[in-house]
């Protein structure tokens, strides 16, 4: 998965549609880089509209979903070889996401932005958030792909958004907690991150400075405690020693 903002690094293109050509799934959200390398539809047009509009899910595996996306961040697509491409997002008829296979693997171009609510004070009280990500689960499910980032105890309305550079092993971790109440939890990291079990992990909250020492086995088989207040977020950061 990646979000591109339109000015997406042409080396990381270039990697993802070799990706892409070699079996790959790549999930774009908003920007079309990716589709313009591998041939796949551009974006017809940008909405300028304001308020929210009604997007459906064309999925093969779950009843049908919807949700309300931001209009200013809705582009529509043409679809001219059927072969190749299909419809995934569709508002009033129009389509604003969708599947493009390219070479042994495929494009899932996605231009009505499903996940841009999580972070953001009205995370609490919107009314679409189970279908926002039944969405987005039914998207990793059916293109066998894993989060890296978790929550041990499933609590709704919790979301964690994760990033690693390139040659490095930190792990920079925000997570935004939707609830109207005090909730403790704690967050799991995929082996995949973790080389070693046995590697000590200095866990520091960038909002109080505050570090403690954890093992590598423990933030994966149970993660990190953390208290969140009503509709909070926390900041982390996970250096091996």
């Amino acid at each position: 998965m990646i979000q591109d903002s339109g000015n997406l690094n042409p080396k990381l293109t270039q990697w993802l549609a070799d990706y892409t050509a070699n079996g790959g799934t790549v999930i774009s959200f908003i920007g079309d880089s990716v589709a313009k390398k591998v041939g796949a539809p551009e974006a017809a047009n940008v909405s300028v509209n304001t308020g929210a509009i009604p997007v459906d899910y064309i999925s093969s595996t779950k009843q049908s979903l919807s949700f309300e996306a931001l209009a200013s961040s809705v582009s529509e697509y043409k679809i001219t070889n059927t072969e190749k491409t299909s419809a995934l997002l569709v508002t009033d008829n129009k389509i604003v996401g969708y599947k493009h296979q390219y070479q042994k693997g495929q494009l899932i171009q996605i231009g009505a932005v499903i996940h841009d609510s999580f972070n953001t004070g009205a995370y609490a009280f919107l009314k679409d958030i189970p279908q926002r990500r039944a969405i987005l689960d039914d998207l990793l499910l059916e293109n066998n792909m894993q989060t890296h980032f978790s929550i041990k105890e499933k609590t709704e309305r919790i979301e964690i958004f994760g990033r690693k550079a390139p040659q490095d092993e930190k792990l920079w971790i925000t997570v935004k907690s939707g609830q109207l109440e005090r909730t403790r939890v704690h967050v799991k990291i995929h082996p995949d991150l973790i080389k070693n079990k046995k590697t000590i992990y200095e866990l520091k909250n960038i909002l109080t400075g505050k570090t403690q020492k954890i093992a590598g086995e423990v933030l994966i088989e149970n993660g990190f405690p953390i208290n969140l207040e009503a509709n909070d977020s926390g900041a982390f950061l996970v250096t091996p020693l």
